[in-house]
């Protein structure tokens, strides 16, 4: 009999507990309760599970510090670690959760049958990880394995850079979870996500992270690019335009999802984050946060950027076109903004090179 994938669920609320065995045990997945981050330590000495669903609030030491300590010991193709938190939402604390080692980060109250494809996803990933060296972290780490080669220290410097920065995420991903099968969901992710990244290298971008549905990107890192915020526009042209193609297979197969992306740019920072055990090497700032606002407000179909791509880009080749969407009240922030969406029907051919100079 095949042994059921087994879950550690550090988590304190006895009725959140109750739902959690529920939602999860239905699902032919088996279940280990903690109610606080020492007991869940103490317990991981001893025994490892396939997979731990962490609560961000917990009686003694909160999730990112038990997060931190979990990657102490191990990686997160290893032993993925879902955070759950009512405080999900919240793009600051995704990236704290990130930065502290999380593989995936869901807002309470969550969607059963979301939850459970994503635990599916990463199990499915930590299993490819286990098999071979092809899957899709190790894609994006060899990316910049190979820029490592060529510049030894590019990995161990923190520094402020100016980036574009991409968020990719999917639409209606919730609503197709709950229609599909693991192996349909997951076969569409894989596809998704190999078109997407392969793009993202054409166009000289470097995929740093995906969590879940979403794919996060960036130009001009590690390395300078020319007119990186054209490449990046170029880039979510084409996303755009090779994802209509995936639309339409996975619509006769009767499913049905769309993709969203949010474009911006200005100054990151730059490094390695985490500990001597585990580093992370992505972008945080103001400029993360802001772009993760365009890409909520992008719907299927769509290209959403600021105004400082719109000025950079927009304005300075005559190849690019958007409509300007004046007075946005983008969610968490009091001012409004002028947004502008990229036009990409008429986009059936790769515009030209960006010019070097």
């Amino acid at each position: 009999m095949k042994e059921l994938p087994t879950i550690l669920v550090v988590e304190d609320d006895p009725d959140t507990q109750s739902i959690l065995r529920q939602q999860l045990t239905s699902n032919d997945l088996e279940t280990i309760f903690k109610g606080d981050g020492f007991a869940a330590l103490a317990w991981l000495e001893e025994n490892r599970p396939d997979l731990i669903l962490l609560d961000l609030m917990l009686p003694d030491m909160d999730g990112f510090e038990v997060c931190r300590k979990i990657r102490e010991k191990y990686l997160p193709s290893a032993l993925p670690i879902i955070m759950l938190s009512a405080l999900g939402g919240d793009p600051k604390m995704r990236i704290r959760g990130l930065e502290a080692g999380a593989n995936d980060f869901v807002a309470k109250p969550h969607e059963a049958a979301e939850l459970v494809a994503r635990i599916r996803n990463l199990l499915h990933l930590r299993n490819e990880a286990d098999q071979a060296d092809s899957n899709l972290s190790n894609y994006m780490a060899s990316a910049l394995r190979m820029q490592a080669r060529v510049d030894p220290g590019v990995l161990g410097r923190r520094e402020f850079r100016h980036a574009v920065v991409l968020f990719a995420d999917l639409r209606g991903f919730s609503h197709l979870v709950s229609r599909t099968t693991p192996d349909e969901m997951l076969r569409v992710l894989d596809e998704f996500f190999e078109e997407m990244m392969a793009t993202i290298d054409d166009h000289g971008g470097t995929a740093l992270d995906l969590t879940g549905d979403e794919l996060l990107a960036t130009f001009n890192i590690p390395y300078d690019l020319p007119n990186p915020g054209y490449r990046a526009a170029q880039c979510a042209i084409h996303m755009q335009w090779l994802f209509r193609g995936l639309q339409h297979k996975w619509a006769r197969a009767g499913l049905t999802v769309g993709l969203g992306i949010g474009l911006h740019q200005g100054e990151v920072v730059l490094g390695n984050i985490g500990s001597s055990q585990l580093m992370r090497y992505t972008v945080m700032g103001d400029v993360v946060n802001f772009t993760h606002r365009l890409v909520e407000i992008a719907k299927d179909g769509e290209i959403v950027t600021s105004q400082q791509i719109y000025d950079a880009v927009c304005a300075a080749h005559n190849g690019l076109r958007a409509t300007a969407r004046p007075n946005v009240q983008l969610k968490g922030m009091r001012e409004r903004h002028t947004v502008y969406q990229l036009k990409i029907a008429n986009v059936l051919e790769p515009l030209p090179l960006a010019p070097t100079a």
